[in-house]
């Protein structure tokens, strides 16, 4: 404007009044933006220094990004959007607990998101890899706090160090040449180079160690006696390698907490409460595994029974299978598309069908449900970004216990007449269930034949339990017996 009059300006400027205010008015402007530009400065200055105070949460938040993103070289099915961690950790922010102080606030931040991401992981990992998860999740937060030597955890994961110390094997009847090789590999450390050297010296301390049900729990001799958690996995690599896995759970405890060793029970109602209509949910199989029981419940619980919709994909199944997805969208109805391994020629057009999803034009009650083998044919971006569960019996006694009791509610154990009796049958099966399932893992020494025992074995049961504890004035415990450990799962 100030241009504009000048330039239209005719004799003395100084007399043009118009022009001699809008240049007062200007300079007035001019003022109050240099003191707002100062305000803006100064403010900029107070959020940047309290986004520092808060840095220490994303950078918890980077590390565990990349360690959810290397899962994918573990299993091809493990596959994680920057989409869905994004979401995962704003939804953190909002429900972490708040605190006054900035620190605790921090503290809280990074707990309650490291717990989370966990969990959400864990429920679509297979049993063998939530061990897995867990120490590469706390080796990769001590690297981000520099307490990782990185020499020592290579020697943990491939057995090569350094250096190489050479010395004679102490003359004994238990110590194995291959495990004396190993020590004296692990001695090219710097913070374990004396032990090959003061081995001799603790011989019948070290056997006591290598013979033991527990070696993980003792403490080592002198100078082992003071070596860190990590440099205890190495040795231990050396002379017990069997017991590296519990001992990694040790190691875990002591960084972080037993959270971490103790993954969550299968929960499909909470998978579904995480899902919107546009993100599919799918059930990431194993030899044995039957996730329809466990959808039947969910669909009773929700009102959906009669509008879940199952096609098993193979030959000649494509189109039906796109058919009725559509019209679901449509009408709200759920659709299972089961076995998707088995009709790999379909997979990109179930990736098409999948990013066609508009939130906007989807019945708020629709749901997809797959369900596939471990397959790298099956669509990267539908793995990213669905809701993935995997459906194995838990690991260890305490866990199947756990994921046993989780489903039992007051309905169920009041279901006879004699409550008290049929409580006490129902723990009994639960914890023989427990141990049948778990002694599969011992191959020949457990069972001779890999038996597929799972939930409708102990649901069979537990329904006969209550049969015959109503229909019998006195239970017939040895009738009980022999229906359960001899009919149903001898048989």
């Amino acid at each position: 404007e100030i241009l504009y009059l000048l330039s239209n300006s005719t004799g003395n400027i100084l007399d043009d009044t118009v022009l001699i205010d809008t240049l007062a008015q200007s300079k007035v402007t001019s003022e109050e933006i240099k003191e707002a530009m100062k305000e803006a400065k100064v403010i900029e200055e107070e959020i940047e220094a309290n986004s520092e105070l808060y840095r220490p949460v994303a950078k918890r938040a980077s590390l565990l990004y990349f360690v959810v993103a290397d899962m994918g070289f573990v299993d091809p099915m493990y596959q994680y959007s920057l989409q869905w961690f994004t979401a995962l950790f704003v939804k953190g922010c909002q429900n972490s607990p708040g605190a006054s102080e900035v620190g605790k606030r921090v503290e809280n931040l990074n707990d309650f998101f490291t717990q989370s991401i966990y969990n959400n992981v864990c429920r679509s990992l297979f049993e063998r890899h939530k061990l897995l998860f867990s120490f590469i999740l706390t080796i990769k937060i001590l690297q981000g706090d520099n307490n990782v030597d990185s020499t020592e955890y290579r020697f943990l994961l491939s057995g090569i160090a350094p250096t190489r110390v050479k010395l004679p094997m102490p003359t004994s009847g238990w110590l194995e040449t291959n495990v004396w090789e190993e020590l004296c590999e692990m001695s090219g450390l710097p913070a374990l180079s004396k032990c090959a050297e003061t081995f001799e010296a603790n011989l019948e301390k070290w056997q006591e160690i290598f013979e033991s049900a527990e070696p993980h729990k003792f403490t080592f001799p002198a100078p082992m006696d003071k070596i860190t958690p990590l440099q205890r996995l190495c040795l231990l690599r050396c002379l017990r390698r069997d017991k590296v896995e519990l001992a990694m759970q040790d190691f875990i405890c002591e960084y972080l907490d037993e959270r971490y060793i103790q993954p969550p029970p299968f929960n499909l109602k909470s998978c579904y409460l995480d899902s919107d209509p546009a993100t599919p949910l799918i059930f990431i199989l194993s030899t044995g595994s039957d996730p329809n029981k466990d959808l039947d419940l969910l669909a009773e619980e929700m009102n959906m029974t009669e509008r879940l919709q199952r096609i098993a994909l193979g030959q000649g199944q494509g189109k039906k299978a796109s058919t009725l997805v559509e019209k679901s969208l449509v009408n709200g109805d759920w659709v299972m598309l089961q076995n998707c391994h088995l009709s790999i020629s379909w997979m990109p057009t179930l990736e098409q069908i999948c990013e066609g999803f508009e939130p906007d034009k989807i019945h708020s009650e629709f749901r997809l449900w797959l369900t596939s083998m471990p397959s790298p044919a099956f669509p990267t971006s539908v793995l990213q970004n669905g809701v993935k569960v995997t459906k194995e019996p838990p690991a260890g006694i305490r866990a199947n216990l756990t994921n046993t009791y989780q489903k039992l509610t007051n309905e169920t154990c009041k279901r006879t007449d004699k409550p008290e009796e049929y409580a006490k049958l129902l723990f009994g099966l639960s914890f023989f269930h427990a141990i049948v399932v778990e002694r599969k893992k011992y191959g020949p020494l457990g069972w001779n034949i890999p038996y597929e025992f799972n939930d409708t074995d102990m649901d069979i049961t537990a329904a006969q339990l209550a049969l015959y504890v109503d229909s019998y004035e006195h239970i017939p415990y040895k009738v009980l017996q022999q229906l359960a450990s001899v009919v149903n799962y001898g048989g």
